[in-house]
């Protein structure tokens, strides 16, 4: 746990995130994301949660467990807490945000106007597929790590990854999605790291 904590310290100072400008904090410190996610719990029904297509990708795996249902209300309320105005999410993550607003409006009409609006903060590159399955998002869950590029990789394991990202047989190099997805997904992460560089 000690070791993931640093990593994810570390990932984050090297995506760019100021320490003098951010409050980086441990989660488990501040007790009020989980009495806040209680609270939620309450205002949002299961059958409502079991819609999400992450609970019914993963429920495949993980069965049908308590955390698939309190990680979406859990994240509700990690935005909500500090009333945040504006979310950078990738394009899978919308429906969390959706829910978030659904849970702030049912929590304002009972208790009074507490929750402001939550807006999706759109990035260049909200949805990058999977190298070895381009037809599913790149995720960090994903059973096999060729499947997408971590921001501790090496420059070696990097190449090793797009080297061996699904493409197809053809030559010619074209961004076509819906015909060619594996080819159509490299010129998209190609893409996100050249607009990223200058992206603030």
């Amino acid at each position: 746990m000690q070791t993931s904590m640093k990593q994810m310290i570390a990932c984050l100072l090297a995506c760019g995130l100021d320490p003098h400008k951010s409050i980086i904090y441990k989660q488990s410190d501040v007790h009020q994301h989980t009495q806040l996610a209680w609270i939620f719990s309450s205002l949002v029904s299961t059958v409502r949660l079991r819609r999400f297509p992450q609970w019914k990708e993963k429920s495949k795996a993980l069965a049908d467990t308590h955390g698939l249902y309190s990680y979406p209300v859990l994240q509700a309320a990690d935005i909500l807490l500090f009333n945040t105005t504006h979310v950078p999410v990738g394009a899978d993550q919308n429906v969390h945000v959706h829910l978030t607003n659904e849970i702030g409006e049912k929590f304002n009409k009972i208790y009074g106007e507490t929750f402001q609006k939550v807006e999706i903060q759109d990035t260049p590159c909200s949805r990058v597929l999977s190298l070895r399955d381009p037809t599913s998002k790149m995720s960090k869950s994903a059973s096999t790590h060729m499947s997408r590029v971590n921001i501790t990789d090496s420059d070696d394991d990097i190449w090793l990854k797009i080297r061996r990202a699904v493409t197809d047989s053809q030559s010619k190099v074209a961004y076509e999605p819906e015909t060619r997805p594996g080819v159509s997904n490299l010129i998209r992460v190609s893409y996100c790291c050249y607009v990223l560089q200058d992206y603030k």
